[in-house]
């Protein structure tokens, strides 16, 4: 069997496995049960297709063809991260901070981080997460250690590198990316208000805007019309489920069976923001290649679809047009989308940074770093 021949069958074989995972959280979403042995040996059927390919031959192709050499690079690069992701101390140091997190009681401490104008509730809330973050150094140093200890012996200089390189990206791109964020958020941009003040704002802004009632489904099913791309052509499936999150998509059998599962106690636009997200998802699902698991690409196309289609809620005639909003509501949404952007932003810049810094500065103690993380103040 040739090289070619060799590398469809293991790239056939890779996208049945995944499709596997995606109806298993599907299913273990929509009826709420523990499927996470099953889930989890179809993970080790993957790991164990990865050991029994030779990256020797994968590195050889220089007699094949442009789309062969992309599979095989792409390959190389899931075979290489796996080997990181599911090293059993990886798995083992994370579980550890894991538990430790648990201590904090995590969502209802980022609540009040976010939302609570409360000073006295957000310092309270500010110096447990110091508190333990005191108590852990020395485990999340390790964390950090021992990520870059396993990215190394495959071949990358710290775990910052491979996290990147999986992605698409790399350590220049990177930078470069960041530093035009926060020159476009810089604080002057911002009209000398702190961004949690934006933020508070916000939500008052949310909470005073009338907004009619309507129908997600049924704006689907314009919305698709209007594009000329029936949603009734699409093999998207559309449901709604009480969940404790926004929603998620789930690629079945890519090109063929796509499921949305969003979270039916969500209301208004914040509802419609989340549902136009994952069908970003889901449309990418319905056009990328559908039989090639390793020409899907990263996740970072999929992500840019869903932005361009969460796009729409910052068009005036989508929002008049689609959701019966009147031109002052409009306005008031618009300038709301403006700050949560900037506020987001900043926030991305902040703990990214702070991130990329701690796996390439492993023998700076985090406070340093965080010191010098841009817009670390604001909290």
């Amino acid at each position: 069997m040739n090289f070619k021949n060799k590398l469809d069958i293991l790239d056939t074989t890779l996208l049945d496995y995944n499709n596997q995972i995606s109806l298993l959280e599907y299913q273990e979403t929509k009826e709420k049960i523990d499927l996470s042995k099953e889930i989890q040996q179809v993970y080790q059927n993957l790991e164990s297709l990865y050991s029994s390919i030779d990256l020797k031959e994968l590195a050889i192709t220089t007699h094949e063809d442009p789309l062969t050499k992309k599979k095989a690079q792409h390959l190389t690069e899931l075979i290489l991260f796996s080997r990181i992701e599911n090293h059993q101390e990886i798995h083992d140091i994370r579980n550890q901070v894991k538990i430790e997190l648990r201590k904090l009681n995590y969502m209802d401490t980022l609540n009040v981080l976010m939302i609570n104008p409360d000073q006295e509730q957000r310092k309270k809330a500010i110096d447990q997460v110091a508190d333990l973050c005191k108590k852990n150094h020395e485990l999340l140093k390790e964390f950090i250690q021992i990520h870059n200890r396993i990215a190394q012996q495959n071949g990358f200089k710290d775990y910052a590198q491979a996290k990147l390189e999986s992605e698409g990206l790399s350590d220049s791109i990177f930078i470069r990316y960041y530093q035009k964020l926060n020159k476009k958020f810089s604080p002057h941009s911002l009209s000398g208000k702190e961004p949690c003040d934006l933020y508070f704002q916000l939500g008052k802004t949310k909470n005073n805007i009338q907004i009619p009632d309507f129908d997600s489904q049924l704006l689907m099913i314009n919305l698709f019309s209007d594009l000329g791309l029936p949603l009734s052509n699409l093999p998207i499936r559309i449901e709604w489920e009480d969940l404790d999150f926004s929603g998620a998509c789930f690629r079945v059998s890519v090109g063929k069976d796509i499921r949305l599962i969003i979270n039916k106690n969500l209301s208004g636009l914040s509802s419609l923001h989340y549902l136009l997200h994952e069908i970003g998802h889901a449309v990418y699902y319905c056009f990328c290649p559908r039989n090639s698991e390793l020409l899907i690409d990263n996740h970072i196309s999929r992500e840019i679809m869903a932005d361009i289609w969460t796009q729409f809620l910052k068009d005036k005639t989508f929002l008049t047009k689609y959701l019966d909003m009147d031109s002052e509501s409009v306005q008031k949404y618009l300038n709301m989308s403006e700050a949560y952007e900037r506020l987001s932003q900043l926030i991305q810049i902040r703990d990214s940074i702070f991130i990329y810094e701690a796996f390439k500065n492993p023998m700076i103690s985090l406070p340093q770093i965080w010191q010098k993380s841009p817009r670390n103040g604001w909290m």
